[in-house]
């Protein structure tokens, strides 16, 4: 099952199971929750991070900064690979005009062509703070941190886990920045050779060591228990994560086994980790109608088969065939109410890789951002299924 859907098609949300139930750093995929029960959960104590890249925030973001998820934007991609934030560009009015220089690490990148779109992003500024504080700007509720930032407030502590972790496992370092935001190979044998390399951010300001996504992973879970006092944490993925942390998990597990012995944490930690990509039921608010039919008629249909199978259950015998041919004339006309919802609903439909999606830049431009309750009311499984079913009959219409 998990290697079915860790090869799955990329936004899928699957079925809610356990990577490996034994282990001591515990992988739980989980799409039986719904955004406002995370923000319980949070209400509660609980970690509920989401971890987008800096750059050009899209709908799915925007909708769980706006429910209170905390936002602790990654900040060291390259542009030209980011095909999902764009940071090199500012996407506006579903143009996107280039920035920055693409073939920089994030956080060395500074804005070079003025843009025609904001005058946050003036020649000589960094990339990073331009972004940054649109979403600020266009989202002043949201709790938001840089990732840099997040690990740099907690330096002592995570430069303890690495040094643990690194001591048995210095193979995992295999990429470094350099002081001209150059990412490039890295080798290390031990900690002294790390130390003498720098570890970017923490040890270093300007150039240094480039944590591995496992000891990313890894950190987040343990810092973030540590904060809450709960060895269960809950973390919010994009279209990418869910698919690569199932090659991870045993690795995860030693790691955190090693660091655990050393300086006393829980035998066992959840780290519960929610694919929801497919949670992007708002947009611009002039398509607030749009958005509202395609939930709407989905709802609807779904209710109506619900209806529909308990009254052919229900019905006598002699009744059935008749009952069974009013039943499917229902469900054919709900059917293409929610067909013909799907295809104009292009605002739900983005397509990240092409840069012409409504980001906060948008916000900043007098356009309101519009969620539909149910994005945050439905389970993840819920929404994720309404997509899939709405992106078949859009690609059968091509």
């Amino acid at each position: 099952m998990d290697a079915l859907f860790l090869t799955g098609q990329r936004g899928q949300c699957p079925r809610s199971f356990c990577l490996e139930e034994h282990m001591s750093f515990t992988v739980r995929i989980r799409s039986d929750l719904s955004i406002h029960a995370l923000s319980v959960l949070r209400q509660q104590g609980f970690s509920v991070m989401k971890t987008p890249h800096v750059g050009n925030i899209y709908t799915n973001n925007l909708i769980m900064a706006n429910a209170g998820i905390l936002m602790n934007f990654y900040d060291r991609t390259i542009g030209q690979r980011d095909r999902n934030f764009h940071p090199h560009k500012l996407i506006c009015n579903k143009e996107a005009e280039i920035v920055s220089c693409g073939t920089r690490l994030t956080t060395h990148a500074y804005v070079q062509s003025p843009s025609t779109r904001s005058t946050l992003f003036t020649p000589g500024r960094r990339l990073i703070d331009c972004h940054m504080e649109a979403m600020h700007r266009a989202m002043p509720q949201a709790e938001c941190v840089v990732y840099t930032d997040y690990l740099k407030a907690r330096v002592d502590r995570v430069l303890a886990i690495l040094e643990i972790a690194t001591s048995e496992y210095p193979q995992i370092w295999t990429h470094q920045v350099s002081s001209e935001g150059e990412r490039l190979s890295l080798q290390v044998k031990n900690w002294k050779e790390l130390q003498e390399c720098g570890i970017y951010g923490l040890t270093c300001e300007e150039h240094g060591a480039l944590l591995p996504n496992v000891l990313n992973v890894l950190v987040d879970g343990i810092i973030e228990a540590e904060r809450t006092g709960l060895n269960e944490v809950y973390h919010l993925s994009g279209p990418d994560m869910v698919h690569y942390i199932g090659s991870m998990t045993d690795l995860l597990t030693q790691v955190y086994d090693l660091v655990a012995g050393r300086i006393g944490l829980p035998q066992q930690q959840v780290f519960h980790l929610l694919p929801v990509a497919s949670v992007r039921l708002a947009g611009d608010i002039d398509h607030k109608a749009e958005i509202d039919e395609l939930v709407e008629a989905w709802l609807s249909l779904e209710k109506g088969n619900r209806d529909r199978s308990e009254r052919i259950r229900s019905v006598k015998s002699e009744d059935r065939m008749a009952v069974i041919g009013q039943c499917t004339e229902e469900k054919t006309r709900a059917g293409l109410r929610f067909r013909e919802a799907a295809l104009v609903a292009d605002v739900v439909f983005y397509d990240i890789s092409q840069a012409n999606c409504f980001t906060q830049h948008d916000m900043l431009h007098g356009r309101s951002f519009y969620v539909h309750p149910w994005a945050y009311e439905g389970t993840v499984d819920q929404i994720s299924t309404l997509i899939h079913v709405a992106t078949r009959h859009r690609q059968a219409r091509k």
